[in-house]
């Protein structure tokens, strides 16, 4: 596993040198899918394999645990954001990087697939989703017309930028519209009013306080403006004991690398649209993920993949961080579960 980690090590130092250059990197990055690497998504990226490679400041990893054919590290971060420990697992599987990217980017099974790498998931839903199938490619200078990336997209296709259908669709998609129009109507009420002196100051317009998700803002079909190859999630999460329990929101990238592997960031995300849509649930605290990944990389001499999963995670609330500390390398095992699951019998 030493050599792993090892591997691990100099891909991500790869990979950063790779997302140095804001020139040759977004197309390199974005070729599997047919599109071009964000700067959002390579900040996203860099930030994930500064964690894999230890290169954010803090301490080196350590070797805390082995269990169910995983090893697990741990190390303390020099994040300014959290004093909780960064968590690693690593293990292999049979399964090959692209079976690692199906698990992934299949969005109407996300809540059934997280059960299986968290035993303290309850449940959960996916916000906004666009899957690479979906992906575009803008062509012609502003106003151009717009191809379609990968197969059955030839030459000079033209086809209408669409997203993907959302997912678990409820009640705070529509309270987020209502909210808008409701801000909207009263907005003109006050135009109305200034000239007689009774503009309201609560009547302040939500769309001044709620921000859009850069670098597409959102709109009827992709309310959250979620960038392709992207899912917006919300899940919760079961405590122990008398300890209330948490929510997070956050972002998550499912691409495919230059390299053949295959790589899942995260990380939480909250601003106003969010917030709108996914309020923090009543009895839960909100918690807040700092950087979390997979990374599977094909294992040639197995014609498998070795398995890394990072995690940093701050539950938030009263909780003490030497009590997050000391659980948090639990949280590896997602890896094993994740083995486990690919490497089972196929229903």
């Amino acid at each position: 596993m030493r050599d792993a980690l090892d591997r691990l090590a100099s891909d991500a130092l790869v990979v950063l040198n790779d997302l140095g250059d804001a020139v040759d990197a977004p197309s390199a990055y974005g070729d599997a899918h047919g599109t071009r690497l964000s700067a959002a998504d390579a900040n996203l990226l860099k930030k994930l394999f500064r964690a894999f490679a230890a290169r954010d400041g803090g301490a080196p990893w350590r070797r805390a645990s082995d269990a169910d054919g995983a090893r697990v590290y741990r190390r303390a971060s020099a994040s300014a954001a959290s004093r909780a420990h960064q968590v690693l697992g690593v293990t292999e599987t049979r399964a090959s990087a692209d079976e690692v990217f199906a698990f992934f980017s299949e969005a109407s099974a996300f809540d059934e697939h997280f059960k299986i790498l968290d035993d303290m998931f309850k449940g959960g839903d996916v916000l906004s989703y666009r899957l690479y199938d979906d992906m575009v490619k803008t062509t012609g200078g502003e106003g151009g017309a717009v191809e379609r990336a990968g197969a059955g997209g030839g030459e000079g296709a033209k086809t209408r930028r669409r997203a993907r259908g959302l997912w678990n669709r409820g009640a705070n998609f529509g309270e987020l519209f209502e909210r808008l129009e409701r801000s909207a109507k009263a907005k003109a009420r006050d135009a109305k009013a200034r000239g007689t002196g009774r503009a309201s100051e609560g009547n302040r317009s939500a769309m001044e306080t709620i921000e859009s998700v850069p670098p597409e803002r959102p709109d009827a079909s992709n309310p959250l403006g979620c960038r392709p190859g992207h899912a917006i999630l919300r899940g919760t999460f079961r405590l122990p004991s008398i300890i209330r329990d948490r929510d997070f929101v956050w972002e998550q990238l499912t691409m495919k690398m230059p390299n053949g592997a295959v790589v899942v960031a995260a990380q939480s995300i909250e601003n106003g649209v969010v917030n709108a849509v996914a309020p923090p649930l009543e009895g839960h605290v909100r918690g807040a993920i700092l950087v979390s990944g997979y990374y599977a990389v094909p294992n040639r001499e197995t014609g498998g993949s070795t398995l890394f999963y990072v995690v940093q995670a701050d539950p938030k609330g009263v909780l003490p961080m030497w009590v997050v500390n000391l659980v948090a390398p639990d949280q590896a095992q997602n890896v094993a579960r994740l083995r486990n699951h690919l490497d089972g019998p196929k229903k």
